[in-house]
């Protein structure tokens, strides 16, 4: 008899308690999901460092990758570094590195005075990048700039009239609707200072604003970053090993 009434009482408590169970079996499955995806790669999280990304990904922002995404160009990728690259020298092989794939294997990509043709097409169109402009002080007059621009350090006085600021395209199309004078600034001779593409040619004078015509080379990929004269990418380390892939960005 006690033996009968164990059985009715457990029974009683695992229909009252279905859903506690339940939730902890999903929770299980759930982790193991995870866990599969996190070592396959079919679903990896990363939480952006850098601002080379910037707008589109900022500095600090999570996002998600999938290996499972093939990529082309517009997408932006994970992969992992091979190079100690030619500006910092303490850029550590094997690391994780996130930009914008901007050319495939066959493609061929220019660049013009800070704008990206690929295969002959404008691939800038509708990208809202951010690079260096030269301003004068009627920028600090427009509202909320000085202090959002200061903020991010993305101001620098040049002399008692101008300044050197950082802006989206977006920010800067508005504010030349509005009567001001920008200009955009483009790095002519940055390869001794900065070290652009002395992985291909020592004696080169492609510079991060003017280069190609390029043709990325059977098993690589080209990357940059939006943040277009902040940004440690192929410019500086070189072509991109496909089999050093790790994932699309899902959620961008």
């Amino acid at each position: 008899m006690p033996s009968i009434f164990a059985v009715i009482f457990i029974k009683i408590y695992v229909m009252k308690n279905k859903w506690p169970l339940l939730l902890i079996i999903f929770s299980g499955v759930l982790v193991l999901v995870w866990v599969v995806a996190r070592v396959t790669g079919a679903l990896q999280m990363y939480r952006i460092p850098a601002p080379s990304g910037e707008p589109a990904i900022k500095a600090g922002e999570i996002i998600f990758t999938s290996n499972l995404k093939t990529p082309v160009p517009g997408n932006t990728v994970a992969y992992k570094n091979e190079y100690v690259d030619s500006l910092n020298p303490y850029t550590v092989p094997g690391e994780t590195h996130l930009h914008r794939m901007v050319a495939d294997e066959g493609d061929v990509i220019e660049m013009k005075e800070s704008v990206l043709y690929l295969n002959r097409k404008n691939f800038d169109t509708g990208k809202n990048l951010l690079q260096n402009y030269i301003a004068d002080e009627r920028l600090l007059s427009a509202p909320g700039n000085f202090d959002q621009l200061q903020k991010k350090s993305y101001l620098r006085q040049i002399t008692e009239k101008t300044y050197e600021v950082f802006l989206t395209t977006e920010e800067a199309t508005a504010l030349t609707k509005k009567g001001m004078v920008l200009q955009k600034i483009i790095y002519k001779d940055m390869n001794q200072s900065m070290g652009a593409f002395k992985w291909m040619k020592k004696d080169s004078v492609w510079t991060i604003d003017n280069f190609g015509p390029l043709k990325i080379p059977k098993g690589y990929f080209f990357v940059m970053g939006d943040n277009r004269h902040n940004s440690l990418d192929s410019r500086f380390v070189g072509f991109i090993k496909k089999e050093n892939f790790r994932g699309t960005v899902l959620n961008k």
